[in-house]
This record gives C-alpha cells, sequence and structure tokens, in this order.
C-alpha cells in the first residue's frame, strides 16, 4: 500500500479508472475510506494475529475493495487472502502449505512456454553482464520453470522441505537482485521479500508434512482456487491475474491509439501523452499507465481492458477522426501466435 498509495485512494485516478466487477470504469481519487480502513485492519492482524475475527473482517474488507477496484486484486493480495483463510478456519500452516505448494508449482508450471524462454528470462538475465549468456539458452529457462514446480511440490514433505524451502528462498533473493538492477517494477520486490521470509519461518517453526490426510474441508475453497481455478483459466473461464501466471509473458496488451494526440480534450491526458507514447506518439499501453500512476501492473481481462480503453474513448473526446483500442493476445504454447483486435471507440 505504501509503494502504490493511488491504488488505495491516495492520490489521483483520472487517468486510471476504477476498475469495478460490475459497470464502468470511473474516476476515482481521493478515497481514503478505502485505504485508512484496510491499514488500520492490517495493523489490527499484526497487533492481534490469533484474533480470527479481525483477520476474518480484515480479509472481507480487502475482498470487497477489489470488487470496487480489479486492479487492487494483484497476485500478491490474492495470495495473503488465501493464506488468510488457513488461520481463520483454524486448520493452520498443514492446510496453507497446498496453497503455498500450488503457487509455486503453477507458477513454474505457466513458465513453460516459449514465451517466457524467448522474453522474459532472456531480459531478466540481461541484468549482469555475467549472466546474458545464460538468457541465449532455452533450455535453462523451461528447466528453471520445472525446478519451480519440482521445488513447490517439496515444500509439501517435512523432509523434502528442508531442501526445497531454502532453495526457494535464494530464488527470491535472486529476483531482487535482478529486479533491483533492471530498476523495474519495485512493488514486487517487498511481496518477493514477504514470501522468503514466510518460508524462513515455516522452516524454523513447522517441521510436519502435509499429507493429503491433512486436508481439512474447511481449507477445500482456498486449495481449490490456489490449484483448480488455474485450470479453467485455460478455457477462458477465469482471470489471468489469479492464475498465478507470475512472469510468464503470456499476457494480453491493451493499446489505446487516438489520431491527433493535440485534439485531446482532457487536460490531464494531453499533458502526460508524451511521456507514455510510442507509435509516432498516437498510441500507449494501458498497462505502462497503470505501472506509471498506481505503480502496478492493471488487472488483465478482455473486459478489463475494454473498460478501461472506453473510460479513455469518453475523456479523450469526440474531436478525433479514429480513436480505439487495439486488444493483443497469444497463444500461452505457440510463440508467434499474436492475434491483434481492433475496437473503435463507438
Amino acid at each position: 500500500m505504501a509503494l502504490s498509495p493511488a491504488l488505495w485512494g491516495f492520490g489521483d485516478r483520472s487517468i486510471v479508472p476504477l476498475l469495478p466487477l460490475v459497470g464502468q470504469a470511473k474516476q476515482g481519487g481521493g478515497e481514503i475510506w478505502v485505504g485508512l480502513p484496510a491499514i488500520a485492519g492490517l495493523i489490527a492482524v499484526l497487533i492481534f494475529p490469533n484474533r480470527k475475527w479481525i483477520l476474518a473482517g480484515t480479509s472481507l474488507l480487502l475482498l470487497i475493495y477489489c470488487l470496487l477496484d480489479l486492479n487492487r486484486l494483484q497476485p500478491w493480495l490474492w495470495f495473503g487472502l488465501l493464506m488468510f483463510t488457513g488461520q481463520v478456519t483454524g486448520v493452520g500452516l498443514k492446510g496453507s502449505l497446498w496453497v503455498i505448494a500450488g503457487m509455486y508449482c503453477w507458477s513454474g508450471f505457466n513458465k513453460i512456454n516459449p514465451h517466457f524462454v524467448s522474453g522474459n528470462f532472456p531480459w531478466f538475465c540481461d541484468a549482469f553482464e555475467a549472466t546474458k549468456e545464460f538468457g541465449l539458452q532455452h533450455w535453462m529457462g523451461y528447466s528453471i520453470a520445472v525446478l519451480e514446480m519440482i521445488l513447490g511440490l517439496g515444500m509439501l514433505s517435512a523432509k523434502t522441505r528442508k531442501l526445497a524451502a531454502p532453495s526457494l528462498i535464494a530464488m527470491h533473493v535472486l529476483i531482487v537482485i535482478f529486479l533491483m538492477k533492471l530498476q523495474w517494477n519495485f512493488v514486487v520486490i517487498p511481496w518477493n521479500v514477504s514470501l522468503a521470509v514466510m518460508l524462513a519461518l515455516i522452516i524454523k517453526h513447522n517441521s510436519e508434512s502435509a499429507h493429503v490426510k491433512h486436508l481439512h474441508w474447511k481449507m477445500a475453497p482456498a486449495i481449490a482456487l490456489a490449484w483448480l481455478c488455474p485450470i479453467i483459466y485455460f478455457f477462458h473461464c477465469w482471470p489471468y491475474n489469479l492464475s498465478w501466471q507470475l512472469y510468464s509473458n503470456t499476457q494480453a496488451e491493451a493499446t489505446f491509439y487516438v489520431q491527433d494526440p493535440s485534439k485531446i480534450e482532457n487536460q490531464h491526458l494531453k499533458e502526460l501523452w508524451p511521456e507514455v507514447a510510442f507509435g509516432e506518439g498516437t498510441k500507449l499501453f494501458l498497462d505502462d499507465l497503470s505501472t506509471k500512476y498506481l505503480r502496478v501492473p492493471m488487472f488483465v481481462s478482455d473486459r478489463t481492458c475494454k473498460q478501461y480503453g472506453e473510460y479513455l474513448c469518453r475523456i479523450a473526446g469526440t474531436d478525433q477522426e479514429y480513436k480505439g483500442l487495439f486488444l493483443l493476445s497469444v497463444d500461452q504454447w505457440v510463440l508467434d501466435s499474436d492475434r491483434l483486435e481492433d475496437i473503435p471507440c463507438k
């Protein structure tokens, strides 16, 4: 919240609107009634970690706020809400270990694709001169993805956890180092740090295995959301952001375009346009706007991209011969499978 204050009501939202689950995108900003109760709830959870009603109430509050603006439903918040379920239901860490394993397994599986090994992996390796050559070796990208899956499963057994948890901690430390060198998306760094700390605490305080026999019906919803819902993503029935598509490089990309930026009627949009525009200054990525003003990636789906595009169509004004949205999507398993949809403003 400290790194993305505008997301929680402490900043201007005239250019990056609220994207509610129901209805049109709308201008936000200054909703301190969102940020202050959320912060108070999280502080209360830290002070009284064993008070289940505080944890349940804070989780419900955060979920409601996310439904009012889906951009708030970032993967780290989603993971936190699923982990809170273990404490609220009284199942504890044994149930939560299944959520942790699900996140790492799906994160690894989703990286086993040509877009990751030919896009994100080389970009990541470009951070240091000594690692650039690794980025050219596609087999290394695939191997890292498979290793992440194996380490995720290793978290379930007390014996294998002794190796899996330290290995995953090392992975998060490396991610932080590389992201700092690349100077990209600093809001992701605290999440990697918190995951590393969480794994260290698990090593220290839990020495039991999470067998199937330990599964409790109270954890069934959280485990289903962590393990099964990413499957239905492939049938276009579940959001990309909630499918553990971490660094997979398969997200849809939305581009807003206008004929003449100088004719944009909204003064704020007109002033910032040159800072983020590309393609002879007539286009901009919606995700670039989100990253610049909210400091987090936007919640990506066909619906939210179209919501955002319709909002920009409204504030860009009518004095344009053409304006609209390009929506680019890919087949996760096939390179050079770009599909471009042109959605003109109505």
